[in-house]
């Protein structure tokens, strides 16, 4: 037990070196563990979930272009997989991303599922109000978030309350969920029971808990055929894909938009720059705590002298380590504690508290890390005769060779990074400041009618469309509008389209009207537009982009057709699963269909009507933004009587860049951090030398 004080005593001797190290080994332990915080929240995304593994979708996908997408098997044709007796327990539920509720005459968007009584036996939130087992067995019964409870009631007990449905239907709040552990990939503010409504059940979604054991492989060979689906038009195949893979997935389509989506490229780099910055942590204190050494060579030689043995080296070197290690991650956490909002705000990493995943963490650091930094010391000097050691006491010596390959890979990491960094900060300037081939200065989104779900609302929602439309109309404000979706929001949607008599490919198709060009001043190629006054959605005429057209080879439009599956509006039962041939009468230059990274995908467009319950999308006078805000805020609140929300397409654009710059934003600060550091270990060494 005299080693430990023997240690402490030897650090306070040389204060400033051992401050140095620690302080630049506390900066190194604080990225790393904001950084793995961060990746272990994004990699155990749903892992609140009792039995996870035996948890999956049902999803559908076609023959003609096999992208799944999240659905049940609800025609009559397909298989359905949760009958199967593989399967332990089922349920089913709709997703509404933009639903509204109401309190006390004040209205709520919210996020909604619409479930049966077996959902929460299989996602298993954990529950601060109510059970598993009772909650939404009745139809008016509704289970909120705690989050969601609190915003609508404040302080008030939300147990018995009862708000009402944009249906008009009234629900009684019967139980309140906790925050999960975990993220959550299917975010929601509210579960409210599917009888609630009787079309509900007609479009829900099937999930499944299959029983101990079970082979999932196995499981999907067995419905790995392809069936004549009427409803869909074609032949699909039902399959099911595990809900742990979801989240990080590329691949499956889902329609609820609220649904969260990760990124593994991410994770990769986040993981390699959280390994850099410990490294150059590491080689910083082994650097310092070597100088410490030769500045105490004639202590180490006395002890050889004495009969000092291996063992007793070795544990006056880690028990050093471990009593520098421990101050740094004290003074660690300190660092976490205090930037947690900065790191929150700037970088996007929200810092979740996960009382175990810490514990583990930093025990971890605490015995391993000394073992690490102790090894160079001691190979260093354990084997050094005692006449060296006497002889090297404050001279560099044979040291230099080491100091300096520890120095050059410690600033060869950091340059690294800051080159990297500088890469980052480039590609996130291009793509924030590149020309996308669309006009998206000056254009507010918003949603002006949500979608009614009888009769009775379906009439309240044409009257205030009118409303909607002559008022806007009418105002000076705006010199176009449309009801629709941004070219951003245009790739969810594909369709089986080709040449006649050629393979069938997958192409992105919508629906627009004659204005929608004009709002977003897109660049006619050849042929024609749309023109509202002439155009029928009866006719079978279409407008493609340029690379629909090379996905296509067509040359000119004199004789220029394209089939689709199936009609893109069906008329009457007999369409329903034909083949409809369309002639190609205009094409438009390429834009931008999201992201920047992805290629432009094929579009077709077809002619149909703006429909008032999709979005609002309108060009605003230059100049007149505060004033065509503040009209549209007055007209809805007159006529919805609730807050009015809305964005600008710039700011939706940005926000398709959110991952990109986060991960510029935590290499440039990190980066500033690896030069931080590194200089400091560099000052140390200074101070030796001099």
């Amino acid at each position: 037990m005299k080693i430990l004080p023997l240690a402490i005593r030897s650090l306070s001797r040389f204060r400033l070196y051992t401050t140095i190290n620690i302080l630049g080994l506390a900066m190194s332990l604080a990225c790393v563990i904001i950084l793995c915080r961060y990746i272990h929240r994004e990699t155990t995304t749903d892992h609140f979930i009792k039995d996870l593994d035996r948890i999956y979708y049902t999803v559908l996908d076609r023959l003609t272009d096999r992208q799944p997408f999240i659905a049940s098997p609800l025609d009559a044709a397909l298989p359905d997989p949760s009958t199967d007796a593989a399967v332990e327990t089922k349920s089913s539920y709709i997703g509404m991303d933009h639903d509204m509720v109401s309190f006390d005459n004040q209205k709520f968007d919210v996020r909604l599922l619409a479930v049966d009584s077996n959902y929460l036996k299989i996602i298993t939130y954990p529950i601060e109000r109510g059970n598993h087992t009772s909650l939404l067995t009745r139809p008016d019964e509704a289970v909120l978030t705690r989050a969601f409870a609190r915003k609508v009631f404040g302080d008030t007990d939300p147990i018995g309350q009862t708000l009402m449905h944009a249906s008009g239907n009234i629900m009684t709040v019967s139980g309140i969920l906790e925050e999960p552990d975990t993220q959550v990939s299917y975010p929601f503010d509210l579960l409210v029971s599917q009888d609630l409504q009787k079309n509900w059940k007609k479009v829900s979604t099937t999930i499944v808990r299959l029983k101990p054991h079970t082979d999932a492989d196995a499981f999907n060979k067995r419905f790995d055929y392809y069936t004549k689906a009427q409803s869909w038009g074609s032949e699909m195949r039902v399959q099911l894909f595990p809900v742990k893979k979801f989240y990080f997935d590329k691949q499956i389509r889902c329609y609820y938009t609220a649904a969260m989506k990760g990124n593994y490229t991410h994770i990769i780099i986040l993981s390699v720059v959280a390994a850099l910055l410990f490294i150059v942590g590491i080689f910083n204190f082994v650097n310092i705590y070597t100088v410490l050494m030769l500045k105490r060579a004639r202590e180490f030689g006395m002890k050889k002298v004495f009969g000092a043995n291996k063992k007793q080296v070795a544990l006056q070197l880690y028990l050093e380590n471990l009593l520098m290690t421990a101050i740094a991650l004290f003074m660690a956490w300190i660092f976490i504690e205090l930037s947690m909002d900065l790191v929150n705000g700037l970088l996007g990493i929200p810092l979740v508290p996960n009382l175990s995943f810490n514990i583990l963490l930093s025990a971890g650091i605490l015995f391993l890390l000394p073992l690490v930094t102790s090894v160079y010391p001691f190979i260093r000097f354990n084997y050094e005769t005692p006449i060296t050691s006497l002889r090297s006491v404050n001279r560099s010596g044979g040291s230099t060779v080491s100091r300096s390959v520890f120095l050059s890979m410690q600033y060869t990491i950091t340059i690294i990074l800051v080159v990297v960094s500088i890469f980052f900060i480039k590609q996130l300037d291009f793509m924030l400041n590149a020309d996308l081939g669309y006009r998206t200065d000056g254009i507010l989104k918003a949603q002006l009618i949500h979608d009614p779900n009888s009769e009775k609302e379906r009439e309240d929602a044409r009257r205030k469309a009118k409303i909607f439309i002559q008022e806007i109309s009418s105002s000076p404000l705006f010199d176009t509008y449309i009801f629709g979706n941004p070219p951003y929001e245009e790739t969810q949607y594909t369709y089986p389209i080709r040449v006649p008599g050629e393979d069938f490919k997958d192409v992105v198709s919508q629906s627009i009207s004659e204005n929608y060009f004009k709002l977003f001043n897109l660049q006619l190629k050849e042929g024609r537009l749309w023109d509202d006054k002439t155009e029928s959605c009866t006719e079978c005429n279409v407008i493609i982009n340029e690379t629909a057209q090379r996905l296509f080879n067509i040359k000119n439009l004199d004789n220029a057709e394209v089939e689709a599956e199936r009609a893109f509006i069906i008329t009457d039962m007999e369409s329903l699963d034909k083949p409809q041939r369309y002639k190609v009468v205009g094409v438009i230059k390429d834009f931008s269909t999201g992201h920047l990274s992805k290629a432009t995908q094929p579009m077709v467009y077809y002619y149909y009507p703006d429909d008032p319950r999709d979005l609002f999308l309108a060009h605003i006078v230059k100049g007149k933004e505060q004033e065509a805000i503040t009209f549209l805020k007055k007209l809805y609140e007159e006529v919805e009587g609730s807050e009015f929300e809305y964005a600008f397409i710039t700011d939706e654009i940005c926000n398709l860049y959110s991952k990109d710059k986060q991960i510029t934003s935590i290499y440039t600060a990190f980066a500033l951090i690896a030069i931080l550091i590194s200089s400091l270990g560099l000052f140390g060494l200074s101070l030796f030398d001099v």
